[in-house]
């Protein structure tokens, strides 16, 4: 003769009894307690809002779980604002500084390694208000890297046209004796870094110097 187990809602309640004469607390109550801490723990481990509520709703079902899960999940942001989030981070990776010329030495200026470049070729210019004509060999130095240097052979021909010009405003008073020659280098120097700045967004070029000065 097959012998079944029934279990009614008084075997239930007398369980519950039971146990309440045993621990003093009542099983529902234990229930509750592990299913929210369950919850609690399930709420560090989403990385949205909508991921979070998809997987705790397939795990509790009922009314109350789900009110305490929405209250969790709201701390973690949408998946809307997941991608707006990651689409600033690229963008200000994407925007950069560009960076300049440094020193070829971090030490002391006194320190910094020289750089000479002597330019392949003279310059010609008949002076102001006169019927001499003048006649320079140049070079420039540099205390900043050779990206000055390639930067002066890459805009030669913009150099040469401001350096002509600047001659072509000299009499022959501006340029008598060494303090004369002095002024000019100083104008030309200027007028070769103002060309740069233009091109480039700086100069560098620390010194000109005479290579032939012909006054003829």
């Amino acid at each position: 003769m097959d012998t079944k187990l029934t279990i009614t809602v008084s075997h239930l309640n007398f369980l519950d009894g039971f146990w309440r004469m045993i621990m003093g607390i009542p099983i529902l109550t234990i229930l509750t307690a592990i299913l929210f801490t369950d919850v609690a723990i399930a709420a560090n481990k989403y990385l949205t809002y909508e991921s979070c509520m998809f997987d705790q709703m397939k795990q509790q079902q009922t009314e109350t779980a789900a009110k305490a899960i929405q209250k969790i999940c709201k701390s973690y942001p949408t998946e809307e604002e997941l991608k707006r989030q990651k689409a600033v981070s690229k963008q200000t990776k994407k925007t950069e500084t560009p960076s300049q010329p440094k020193p070829t030495n971090d030490n002391s200026k006194t320190d910094y390694v020289t750089i000479y470049y002597q330019f392949p070729y003279t310059l010609k210019s008949k002076l102001k208000n006169s019927r001499k004509m003048l006649q320079l060999g140049l070079g420039v130095s540099t205390q900043w890297d050779e990206s000055v240097i390639y930067n002066l052979e890459k805009n030669e021909l913009q150099i040469k046209s401001a350096i002509l010009t600047t001659m072509a405003e000299l009499t022959e008073k501006d340029i008598q004796g060494s303090l004369g020659k002095m002024r000019l280098a100083k104008s030309i120097l200027a007028s070769i870094n103002n060309t740069q700045i233009k091109a480039f967004g700086f100069g560098g070029v620390d010194e000109v110097l005479y290579t032939s000065f012909i006054l003829y």
